[in-house]
């Protein structure tokens, strides 16, 4: 049976020997009566998870609506069944039975030994079955109020921060919120929302108010400009959150900017009238030719609901 299992065919460990992974694997399965997806069970027993909501400076428990539809502000985190160190190194002994190794390379070696010898006695028979007892996580009844969703605010940020010339920080954030859309997966861990929620801020802080010139220019093309393809869905949707939200990314407003409403009408067989509707001097006469922009770029556009008012 022994030979079957992975830590005897490949193991890495500073601390422990093989010899030690075996005696205590044939100690807790009966000699492999019980088998490893015990083991695994338990490995994901250790913590539970819960799934937090910050509001303003506070946080609370999430609400299931909150964490069903991606809300902005909803993380999760892991919750130590036992005390913190001792989950610890029982997770990275179970790592050694399990994989023959562990990812964790934070090791205290005194306190692995510790553990080890302690899940050879009683005391780790009592606390298993504190393990197997702990209450599940329940999501908070409260009423919810929320504008903002998590997936739209992972689609800003990948757009506006730099992988390649940022800051190690928003390098590092960068690949989070790849990864995470993805994955599809948009409820980020504690340490990931700290990320995210830190350049999003940074993002708001200097935000600018547009000028009235551009507001106008907006309102003009929501009224005049008829949504048949991706292109002018995205360009009415930039011209919408420009007028509601009096604010756009530099993107957004580049490509607004560069729409010659003149051309447009023109070609549609829609009267100019006598007062230009170019945007200053920054158009030339096609509509929209030198809008340099791949159908993912279009695609990763934020709508404008992205942005809201208040205050994360």
């Amino acid at each position: 049976m022994a030979d079957n299992l992975v830590f005897m065919e490949k193991f890495n460990s500073k601390y422990l020997s093989k010899e030690d992974i075996l005696k205590l694997y044939n100690k807790l399965s009966d000699n492999g009566r019980i088998p490893l997806k015990n083991f695994e069970n338990l490995q994901k027993m250790l913590y539970r998870t819960n799934y937090m909501m910050k509001c303003g400076n506070s946080y609370r428990k999430a609400t299931r609506e909150e964490y069903v539809n991606g809300a902005y502000g909803v993380y999760s985190e892991k919750e130590s069944i036992l005390d913190a160190y001792k989950t610890k190194y029982i997770d990275i002994v179970l790592d050694y039975i399990l994989k023959g190794f562990t990812y964790d390379k934070d090791i205290n070696a005194k306190k692995l030994i510790e553990v080890y010898e302690y899940m050879f006695t009683d005391n780790f028979v009592s606390d298993l079955s504190v393990i197997m007892s702990a209450e599940p996580f329940v999501f908070n009844r409260c009423e919810s109020k929320y504008e903002e969703y998590t997936k739209d605010i992972l689609t800003l940020l990948k757009r506006e921060l730099d992988p390649d010339y940022g800051t190690n920080y928003e390098r590092t954030t960068f690949k989070i919120v790849a990864k995470m859309l993805k994955t599809k997966n948009y409820i980020p861990t504690q340490s990931q929302f700290k990320c995210i929620n830190i350049e999003y801020s940074k993002l708001k802080k200097h935000r600018t108010e547009l000028d009235k010139e551009l507001i106008t220019f907006a309102q003009k093309v929501i009224s005049t400009v008829k949504v048949d393809d991706s292109y002018t869905e995205m360009l009415v949707n930039i011209a919408n959150q420009a007028v509601s939200k009096n604010f756009l990314t530099e993107k957004q407003k580049n490509v607004l900017v560069a729409f010659n409403l003149d051309k447009y009408m023109s070609s549609r067989g829609i009267s100019v009238g006598s007062e230009s509707n170019k945007l200053g001097n920054n158009l030339n006469d096609s509509v929209y030719e030198d809008i340099q922009l791949s159908q993912d770029e279009i695609d990763e556009l934020p709508s404008f609901d992205t942005f809201n008012t208040g205050g994360i």
